[in-house]
């Protein structure tokens, strides 16, 4: 059986939103991110369902956007992934 890989955001991370750009940093030593457009939307997403897969996130971001969840949850992996990379998210298998 093949496990999905699951999102939660880190435990030591700042955020904040200047003009319509978030950034994050994993703490204590950073560096930012800069998140800019929709980027900010599946940040959004992954927080408010606390821990939950690439398809989770996209079914709860399609919701509203009345898209295709299989299309975003393509879209958005990489970008979950690259979250991943910067500390600011962890992923579970």
């Amino acid at each position: 059986m093949t496990s999905v890989a699951r999102y939660r955001r880190a435990d030591r991370v700042a955020s904040a939103e200047e003009k319509g750009v978030l950034y994050l940093a994993p703490l204590p030593d950073g560096p930012a991110l800069m998140v800019p457009g929709s980027g900010a939307s599946v940040w959004d997403a992954a927080n408010e369902l606390g821990e939950a897969s690439a398809a989770e996130i996209a079914r709860h971001l399609a919701g509203p956007a009345d898209q295709d969840p299989d299309v975003i949850a393509a879209d958005i992996a990489p970008f979950l992934d690259a979250l991943v990379t910067a500390r600011v998210l962890i992923r579970t298998d």
